[in-house]
């Protein structure tokens, strides 16, 4: 018969992962480590958790079930972190192209990162697992720019060079979230006004400088305005 697995003995382990993580960095901490300070035996902690990314995910799924949550209630019902749908429903609307792609994504992007920095504040040691882990780090980065690619070739026709739009768009993507994860770590602090403040204009320097490099190339024609959303 296969041994129950208890709450109790995985609260030890991924509150001795956190201690250590926290102490020596993500990577210095190895799965023996963390079975010594958790008072468990290396085999039976491979039995709670498959391996260390594992353990990382249980560490941050208090704060990756509240972003999955904010991103559900913004996009109302069409995204999650997981699901294979990755589009937000457009309209036909008359709006200047850049500014209806910014008005698309702005409101939505703004009110995630203010739950998500409330939620920092909550799980403050979890939040830095988070920010200083690369593989989810990168997996979140992977997901923003897949999510605004495809924003993007709703709104917009690429006239030549789609592999190059492809490379931009991942570009700008990596620089925006690696500024993101600047701004969480900065509210580590706690000053909840600041932040929010922070991140209000750091959206607006980021989805100004997007407009313009969107006018500039509807002006030399790589790209055309799709007739499927503007008229």
């Amino acid at each position: 018969m296969p041994q129950t697995l208890k709450d109790d003995v995985r609260d030890r382990i991924e509150q001795a992962a956190l201690d250590i993580m926290l102490e020596k960095g993500i990577e210095a901490c190895d799965m023996r480590s963390i079975a010594k300070k958790s008072g468990c035996a290396t085999g039976n902690l491979y039995r709670y958790f498959k391996n260390k990314d594992r353990l990382i995910l249980s560490l941050i799924k208090p704060l990756t079930d509240k972003l999955n949550e904010v991103i559900l209630r913004q996009t109302h019902g069409e995204i999650t972190l997981l699901g294979e749908n990755m589009k937000l429903s457009v309209d036909k609307t008359a709006r200047k192209p850049s500014l209806y792609l910014r008005e698309l994504l702005e409101e939505k992007i703004y009110n995630v990162l203010v739950q998500l920095g409330a939620e920092g504040r909550k799980y403050r040691k979890r939040m830095k697992i988070l920010l200083n882990s690369r593989t989810v780090s990168d997996g979140l980065i992977n997901w923003a720019a897949e999510l605004i690619k495809n924003s993007f070739y709703q709104c917009f026709d690429v006239n030549e060079g789609k592999k190059n739009a492809d490379t931009m768009i991942y570009v700008f993507v990596h620089s925006f979230c690696q500024g993101i994860l600047q701004l969480l770590l900065s509210e580590q602090s706690g000053d909840k006004e600041v932040y929010n403040k922070m991140v209000k204009i750091y959206l607006d320097m980021q989805l100004t400088g997007l407009c313009l490099l969107i006018d500039k190339a509807l002006r030399d024609g790589y790209i055309s305005a799709s007739k499927d959303v503007f008229v």
